[in-house]
């Protein structure tokens, strides 16, 4: 992305093609480091706050995701996954770090989200786990992440 963009002359398909272009750049040559990802997020929300919201879909036309984590107290990949999901338009809403199942499942009948991101770094949570999807509403589609469920290779650019 160019520091130089003009992003008020931009149309939403063409900001559309720019995350795609980011995204399959990312699958192609694996992630870069934590900072440079949450960097290259917070610019193209930016570009996509500056595209005026005559230029984008009305904000209900964006699915809700809740985010929570259920063991980790740092929250790292919410970050990563609060800025990704921003940068497109998608609403967000973060419960929290070290969340029990009943907050989680608390706030989702108050409101049910779309969907309910989770991540899980020990497998001992997959109780907490089970509970929290037996107990939401049918809809919500819940994606799940975390060491305990593999950790993908990464390749990195060459320099």
């Amino acid at each position: 992305m160019s520091p130089h963009s003009q992003p008020s002359a931009m149309s939403w398909e063409a900001f559309k093609a720019l995350v795609r272009e980011r995204a399959q750049h990312w699958r192609v040559f694996g992630l870069p480091g934590r900072w440079q990802v949450l960097q290259e997020l917070k610019e193209l929300q930016r570009l996509q706050e500056a595209l005026g919201a005559d230029a984008r879909p009305a904000s209900d036309r964006f699915p809700i995701l809740y985010l929570a984590t259920l063991d980790d107290g740092w929250g790292h990949g919410l970050d990563v996954i609060e800025a990704a999901a921003r940068a497109v338009g998608v609403r967000t809403v973060r419960l929290g770090l070290l969340c029990s199942a009943e907050h989680i499942l608390d706030a989702c009948r108050r409101r049910p989200p779309d969907v309910l991101g989770l991540t899980i770094l020990h497998a001992e949570t997959e109780p907490i786990v089970s509970a929290v999807v037996q107990g939401l509403t049918s809809g919500v589609t819940v994606l799940a992440e975390g060491p305990v469920f593999g950790i993908p290779t990464l390749r990195h650019a060459p320099a």
